[in-house]
Protein backbone atom coordinates (compact mmCIF):
# COMPACT_ATOMS: atom_id res chain seq x y z
CA UNK A 1 0.00 0.00 0.00
CA UNK A 2 1.27 3.48 -0.92
CA UNK A 3 0.27 6.98 0.95
CA UNK A 4 0.02 9.89 -1.43
CA UNK A 5 1.58 13.06 0.19
CA UNK A 6 -0.08 16.52 -1.15
CA UNK A 7 2.48 19.47 -0.54
CA UNK A 8 0.62 22.84 0.15
CA UNK A 9 1.80 26.24 -0.67
CA UNK A 10 1.67 28.32 2.62
CA UNK A 11 -0.93 30.49 3.15
CA UNK A 12 -1.02 33.55 2.14
CA UNK A 13 0.33 36.44 4.96
CA UNK A 14 -1.27 39.68 5.10
CA UNK A 15 0.16 42.18 7.66
CA UNK A 16 -2.10 45.40 8.41
CA UNK A 17 -0.08 48.01 9.59
CA UNK A 18 -1.55 50.73 11.52
CA UNK A 19 -0.20 53.97 9.38
CA UNK A 20 0.85 55.94 12.83
CA UNK A 21 2.10 52.92 14.74
CA UNK A 22 5.76 51.57 12.79
CA UNK A 23 6.21 48.39 14.79
CA UNK A 24 7.78 45.21 13.42
CA UNK A 25 5.15 43.23 11.33
CA UNK A 26 6.08 38.84 11.23
CA UNK A 27 6.40 37.67 7.43
CA UNK A 28 6.84 41.67 6.29
CA UNK A 29 9.86 43.79 4.95
CA UNK A 30 11.93 45.53 7.33
CA UNK A 31 11.18 49.35 6.21
CA UNK A 32 7.57 48.36 5.24
CA UNK A 33 5.97 51.70 7.20
CA UNK A 34 9.03 53.70 5.73
CA UNK A 35 7.79 52.83 2.21
CA UNK A 36 4.28 51.57 0.29
CA UNK A 37 1.29 51.94 1.86
CA UNK A 38 0.47 48.69 0.34
CA UNK A 39 2.76 46.10 -0.96
CA UNK A 40 2.62 42.87 -2.38
CA UNK A 41 4.88 39.98 -3.07
CA UNK A 42 5.18 36.98 -4.95
CA UNK A 43 0.91 36.51 -4.54
CA UNK A 44 -0.64 33.33 -6.55
CA UNK A 45 -4.24 32.46 -6.91
CA UNK A 46 -5.48 29.18 -8.47
CA UNK A 47 -9.05 27.92 -9.14
CA UNK A 48 -9.31 24.21 -10.21
CA UNK A 49 -5.23 24.17 -11.16
CA UNK A 50 -6.52 27.27 -13.80
CA UNK A 51 -3.30 29.99 -12.21
CA UNK A 52 -5.14 33.48 -12.24
CA UNK A 53 -2.53 35.33 -10.17
CA UNK A 54 0.93 34.54 -10.60
CA UNK A 55 3.91 35.94 -8.61
CA UNK A 56 1.72 38.97 -8.38
CA UNK A 57 4.68 41.97 -7.00
CA UNK A 58 3.02 45.39 -6.57
CA UNK A 59 3.42 48.52 -4.82
CA UNK A 60 1.38 51.53 -3.62
CA UNK A 61 2.25 54.72 -1.74
CA UNK A 62 0.36 56.30 0.66
CA UNK A 63 -2.37 58.84 -1.26
CA UNK A 64 -1.17 56.98 -4.31
CA UNK A 65 -4.06 56.34 -7.48
CA UNK A 66 -3.36 53.05 -8.82
CA UNK A 67 -5.83 51.83 -11.80
CA UNK A 68 -5.28 48.20 -13.06
CA UNK A 69 -6.45 47.15 -16.47
CA UNK A 70 -7.23 43.52 -17.57
CA UNK A 71 -9.30 41.58 -19.39
CA UNK A 72 -12.13 39.66 -17.94
CA UNK A 73 -11.16 36.47 -15.94
CA UNK A 74 -7.55 38.56 -15.62
CA UNK A 75 -7.91 38.24 -11.99
CA UNK A 76 -8.13 42.06 -11.27
CA UNK A 77 -10.92 41.35 -8.66
CA UNK A 78 -9.47 38.69 -7.37
CA UNK A 79 -6.16 40.97 -6.01
CA UNK A 80 -8.19 43.36 -4.97
CA UNK A 81 -10.57 40.93 -3.01
CA UNK A 82 -6.84 39.69 -1.58
CA UNK A 83 -6.10 42.93 -0.41
CA UNK A 84 -9.56 43.31 1.34
CA UNK A 85 -9.44 39.99 3.20
CA UNK A 86 -12.05 38.52 1.38
CA UNK A 87 -9.92 35.39 -0.57
CA UNK A 88 -7.71 33.24 2.46
CA UNK A 89 -6.75 30.53 -0.47
CA UNK A 90 -4.07 32.99 -2.38
CA UNK A 91 -0.35 32.61 -1.05
CA UNK A 92 2.32 34.96 -1.23
CA UNK A 93 2.94 37.85 1.26
CA UNK A 94 1.12 41.14 1.14
CA UNK A 95 1.23 44.75 3.60
CA UNK A 96 -1.67 46.97 3.55
CA UNK A 97 -2.95 49.36 6.14
CA UNK A 98 -4.87 48.67 8.94
CA UNK A 99 -7.90 50.46 8.45
CA UNK A 100 -9.21 49.65 4.12
CA UNK A 101 -12.93 50.13 2.41
CA UNK A 102 -14.24 48.53 -0.74
CA UNK A 103 -17.04 49.94 -3.06
CA UNK A 104 -18.14 47.37 -5.45
CA UNK A 105 -20.02 47.99 -8.83
CA UNK A 106 -23.25 47.68 -6.49
CA UNK A 107 -23.60 49.65 -3.59
CA UNK A 108 -24.98 47.01 -1.64
CA UNK A 109 -27.01 49.31 0.58
CA UNK A 110 -29.48 47.15 3.01
CA UNK A 111 -32.82 48.19 2.13
CA UNK A 112 -34.44 47.76 5.34
CA UNK A 113 -31.93 50.39 6.67
CA UNK A 114 -32.02 54.29 6.12
CA UNK A 115 -28.95 56.03 3.79
CA UNK A 116 -27.34 57.24 7.65
CA UNK A 117 -27.79 53.87 9.24
CA UNK A 118 -25.98 52.06 6.22
CA UNK A 119 -23.14 54.21 6.14
CA UNK A 120 -22.60 54.12 9.95
CA UNK A 121 -23.03 49.87 9.56
CA UNK A 122 -20.43 48.32 11.65
CA UNK A 123 -19.37 51.73 13.34
CA UNK A 124 -19.45 52.11 16.96
CA UNK A 125 -19.04 55.43 19.50
CA UNK A 126 -21.15 58.37 19.89
CA UNK A 127 -20.21 60.28 17.32
CA UNK A 128 -20.80 57.75 14.25
CA UNK A 129 -24.11 59.11 13.15
CA UNK A 130 -22.35 62.60 13.00
CA UNK A 131 -19.55 61.43 11.14
CA UNK A 132 -21.74 59.49 8.72
CA UNK A 133 -23.86 62.94 8.28
CA UNK A 134 -20.50 64.63 7.26
CA UNK A 135 -19.26 62.21 4.95
CA UNK A 136 -23.04 62.00 3.18
CA UNK A 137 -22.79 65.78 2.68
CA UNK A 138 -19.05 65.90 0.87
CA UNK A 139 -20.77 63.08 -1.20
CA UNK A 140 -23.69 65.49 -2.21
CA UNK A 141 -26.14 63.62 -0.33
CA UNK A 142 -26.90 66.37 2.89
CA UNK A 143 -30.36 65.85 3.36
CA UNK A 144 -30.73 62.76 2.23
CA UNK A 145 -29.81 60.92 5.64
CA UNK A 146 -33.20 59.57 6.52
CA UNK A 147 -33.95 58.34 2.84
CA UNK A 148 -34.97 54.72 2.33
CA UNK A 149 -31.72 53.35 -0.10
CA UNK A 150 -34.55 52.32 -3.18
CA UNK A 151 -35.64 56.40 -3.59
CA UNK A 152 -31.61 56.83 -4.55
CA UNK A 153 -31.08 56.99 -8.20
CA UNK A 154 -27.90 54.45 -9.12
CA UNK A 155 -25.50 57.88 -8.58
CA UNK A 156 -26.70 58.53 -5.18
CA UNK A 157 -26.57 55.13 -4.32
CA UNK A 158 -22.78 54.94 -5.04
CA UNK A 159 -22.39 58.01 -3.08
CA UNK A 160 -23.53 56.38 -0.42
CA UNK A 161 -21.28 53.93 -0.56
CA UNK A 162 -18.47 56.07 -1.42
CA UNK A 163 -19.76 57.91 1.73
CA UNK A 164 -19.99 54.65 3.77
CA UNK A 165 -16.41 54.05 2.46
CA UNK A 166 -14.69 57.08 3.73
CA UNK A 167 -16.53 58.17 7.58
CA UNK A 168 -13.96 55.08 8.18
CA UNK A 169 -10.68 57.16 7.01
CA UNK A 170 -9.60 53.96 5.62
CA UNK A 171 -5.42 53.99 4.43
CA UNK A 172 -6.40 51.76 1.43
CA UNK A 173 -9.76 52.57 -0.40
CA UNK A 174 -10.46 49.85 -2.95
CA UNK A 175 -12.68 50.03 -5.85
CA UNK A 176 -13.64 47.34 -7.80
CA UNK A 177 -15.53 48.71 -11.07
CA UNK A 178 -17.53 50.99 -9.14
CA UNK A 179 -19.40 52.73 -12.11
CA UNK A 180 -19.30 50.49 -14.64
CA UNK A 181 -23.11 50.04 -14.04
CA UNK A 182 -23.84 54.09 -14.46
CA UNK A 183 -24.89 56.16 -17.60
CA UNK A 184 -22.04 57.75 -19.10
CA UNK A 185 -22.98 61.36 -17.54
CA UNK A 186 -23.94 60.00 -14.12
CA UNK A 187 -20.09 58.22 -14.43
CA UNK A 188 -18.32 61.46 -15.36
CA UNK A 189 -19.65 63.46 -12.72
CA UNK A 190 -18.69 60.29 -10.05
CA UNK A 191 -15.23 60.89 -11.56
CA UNK A 192 -14.89 64.40 -10.31
CA UNK A 193 -16.28 63.29 -7.09
CA UNK A 194 -14.10 60.49 -6.70
CA UNK A 195 -11.29 62.55 -7.57
CA UNK A 196 -11.81 65.49 -4.85
CA UNK A 197 -12.65 62.78 -2.01
CA UNK A 198 -9.33 61.29 -2.83
CA UNK A 199 -7.47 64.90 -2.98
CA UNK A 200 -9.11 65.40 0.37
CA UNK A 201 -8.68 61.86 1.99
CA UNK A 202 -5.29 60.89 0.53
CA UNK A 203 -5.94 57.06 1.34
CA UNK A 204 -3.83 54.30 -1.25
CA UNK A 205 -6.31 53.74 -3.87
CA UNK A 206 -6.44 50.35 -6.08
CA UNK A 207 -9.19 51.04 -8.73
CA UNK A 208 -10.17 47.72 -11.06
CA UNK A 209 -11.77 48.84 -14.42
CA UNK A 210 -12.01 47.70 -18.02
CA UNK A 211 -12.38 51.43 -18.87
CA UNK A 212 -9.04 52.61 -20.35
CA UNK A 213 -9.80 56.47 -20.64
CA UNK A 214 -11.21 56.04 -16.55
CA UNK A 215 -8.14 54.93 -15.62
CA UNK A 216 -6.02 57.63 -17.24
CA UNK A 217 -8.55 60.37 -16.15
CA UNK A 218 -8.50 58.92 -12.64
CA UNK A 219 -4.81 57.11 -11.98
CA UNK A 220 -1.75 58.49 -10.74
CA UNK A 221 -0.41 54.96 -12.44
CA UNK A 222 -1.95 52.21 -14.50
CA UNK A 223 -0.98 48.42 -14.70
CA UNK A 224 -2.09 46.14 -16.76
CA UNK A 225 -2.55 42.39 -15.36
CA UNK A 226 -2.03 39.72 -18.27
CA UNK A 227 -1.38 36.10 -17.98
CA UNK A 228 -1.42 36.82 -14.38
CA UNK A 229 1.18 38.86 -13.78
CA UNK A 230 1.28 42.62 -14.47
CA UNK A 231 2.76 42.84 -17.87
CA UNK A 232 2.59 46.91 -17.58
CA UNK A 233 2.51 49.62 -15.59
CA UNK A 234 2.95 53.31 -16.37
CA UNK A 235 3.21 56.75 -14.67
CA UNK A 236 -0.01 58.62 -15.89
CA UNK A 237 2.04 61.97 -17.06
CA UNK A 238 -0.15 64.60 -19.42
CA UNK A 239 1.36 67.94 -20.86
CA UNK A 240 -0.94 69.72 -18.84
CA UNK A 241 0.72 67.76 -15.43
CA UNK A 242 3.84 67.67 -15.81
CA UNK A 243 4.35 65.95 -12.59
CA UNK A 244 1.72 63.43 -13.27
CA UNK A 245 -0.51 64.93 -10.25
CA UNK A 246 -4.37 64.75 -10.37
CA UNK A 247 -4.01 68.55 -10.18
CA UNK A 248 -4.83 69.89 -13.41
CA UNK A 249 -7.53 69.06 -16.52
CA UNK A 250 -7.47 65.48 -18.51
CA UNK A 251 -9.09 65.31 -21.70
CA UNK A 252 -9.16 63.30 -24.74
CA UNK A 253 -7.55 65.99 -26.83
CA UNK A 254 -4.22 65.84 -25.02
CA UNK A 255 -1.78 64.45 -27.25
CA UNK A 256 -0.26 62.54 -23.95
CA UNK A 257 -3.58 61.16 -23.07
CA UNK A 258 -3.82 59.49 -26.99
CA UNK A 259 -0.49 57.90 -26.67
CA UNK A 260 -1.25 56.47 -23.31
CA UNK A 261 -4.48 55.22 -24.36
CA UNK A 262 -2.99 53.84 -27.31
CA UNK A 263 -0.45 51.70 -25.52
CA UNK A 264 -2.75 50.25 -22.75
CA UNK A 265 -5.36 49.49 -25.75
CA UNK A 266 -2.07 47.68 -27.31
CA UNK A 267 -1.51 45.69 -24.25
CA UNK A 268 -5.26 44.81 -23.86
CA UNK A 269 -5.06 43.84 -27.01
CA UNK A 270 -7.50 46.14 -28.73
CA UNK A 271 -7.47 48.73 -31.09
CA UNK A 272 -8.62 52.39 -31.16
CA UNK A 273 -11.41 51.61 -33.38
CA UNK A 274 -12.59 48.48 -31.36
CA UNK A 275 -12.37 50.88 -27.83
CA UNK A 276 -14.30 54.02 -30.08
CA UNK A 277 -17.18 51.32 -30.79
CA UNK A 278 -17.63 49.91 -27.47
CA UNK A 279 -21.45 50.01 -26.13
CA UNK A 280 -21.77 53.17 -23.62
CA UNK A 281 -18.39 54.84 -25.15
CA UNK A 282 -18.57 58.20 -23.52
CA UNK A 283 -18.17 61.29 -26.13
CA UNK A 284 -15.07 62.92 -26.48
CA UNK A 285 -16.18 66.82 -25.40
CA UNK A 286 -17.59 64.83 -21.47
CA UNK A 287 -14.46 62.99 -20.60
CA UNK A 288 -13.29 65.92 -19.02
CA UNK A 289 -11.98 66.26 -15.65
CA UNK A 290 -10.70 69.55 -14.18
CA UNK A 291 -10.64 70.95 -10.88
CA UNK A 292 -14.04 72.08 -9.62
Amino acid sequence: MTTQTTSRSPALAVARVPATAPAAVPGTVAGDLEGPAVRVRDVRREFGGRVVLDGIDLDIAAGEFVALLGRSGSGKSTLLRILAGLDAAATGRATVPERSAVVFQDPRLLPWARVVDNVTLGLKGREARGQARDALAEVGLAGRERDWPATLSGGEAQRAALARALVRSPGLLLLDEPFGALDALTRIRMHRLLRDLCRRHRPAVLLVTHDVDEAILLADRVAVLTDGQLSHDERVRLSHDEQGRLSGARHRSDPQFAALRARLLAELGVSDDEAESRPGAAPDATTEIGDA
